[in-house]
């Protein structure tokens, strides 16, 4: 819903403070990287020079993983959660209780 200028006025008498895009001035780019051991992304994260060194240093290289690498995350992370599953398929009922 659009506040008119009055609205706005009243609000901003009472104290309040409304936080609206400034035109012409483009928020912070970002871009996908991923981990070229393990094949994870990460979306979405800032591209400046502080974040490249940072993510560089980790070993991440910018751009979204190849296919062979996204398959390769995705069977380690279902063997992750098999795992957890039949874990906790082995614990007594009265053992998950103590906890």
């Amino acid at each position: 819903m659009a506040l008119s200028a009055k609205g706005k006025r009243e609000l901003a008498t009472k104290g309040f403070y409304l936080e609206e895009d400034m035109p012409g001035i483009p928020g912070p780019e970002k871009d996908w990287y991923h981990n070229p051991k393990t094949g994870q992304e990460f979306r979405n994260l800032p591209v400046d020079a502080y974040s490249l060194r940072l993510y560089r240093g980790k070993g991440w290289r910018r751009g979204p993983a190849s296919d062979e690498l996204r398959l390769a995350w995705k069977e380690t992370v279902e063997q992750r959660l098999d795992k957890k599953i039949t874990d906790a398929a082995g614990v007594d009922e009265n053992q998950l209780r103590l906890l």
